[in-house]
């Protein structure tokens, strides 16, 4: 596998993996002082959903990258407007929530538009590896079918030899 096909195989899940982990930093912001450890914990396990959730869409497009694209571009495109309204409403700034989506929403969409490259990338060398495979088959099969014909036509050659000596021979005796 050349370097480019590696880099479009490994980049979305790199980035993914980084994004994530980016997600899932929010979680901390459970861990406050006056608050009882049970409750920050159960704070803090709720806030890692979203991680869950993308941990799960993760292995889905390890294992279907066009399936995981797809669903990573509709997460990153469906939840765009949501954290907008969201810091809108807080800030009152458009760039500020524009700078927001970019960080947060916008990483997914291009993971997704990266894993359905991986996915083409992927058919791609599956075809040519397909392709070679049945070159070889059919080199294979050109190959015996040669030997085949050869070995027939010598058997026929003397065959068709055997017999003119035989009707020579009847003919003489």
């Amino acid at each position: 596998m050349a370097t480019k096909e590696k880099i479009i195989l490994w980049l979305p899940r790199l980035l993914c993996i980084g994004a994530i982990l980016f997600v899932s930093m929010f979680a901390l912001d459970a861990f406050e002082p006056g608050i009882p450890f049970g409750q920050q914990l159960l704070n803090f396990l709720m806030h890692l959903i979203p991680t869950c959730v993308l941990l799960l869409l993760l292995w889905i497009s390890w294992k279907k990258p066009f399936w995981g694209g797809i669903l990573f571009a509709i997460i990153g495109i469906v939840t765009s407007p949501l954290v907008y309204n969201l810091n809108y409403n807080r800030t009152h700034s458009v760039m500020t929530s524009l700078s927001i989506i970019l960080m947060i929403t916008v990483p997914f969409i291009v993971i997704g538009i990266l894993f359905m490259m991986s996915h083409k990338q992927e058919k791609k060398i599956d075809f040519l590896v397909n392709l070679q495979h049945f070159k070889r088959i059919r080199h294979f099969y050109r190959k015996w079918t040669i030997r085949i014909y050869r070995q027939f036509r010598t058997i026929n050659i003397r065959y068709n030899h055997f017999l003119k000596r035989r009707t020579i021979a009847f003919i003489a005796s």
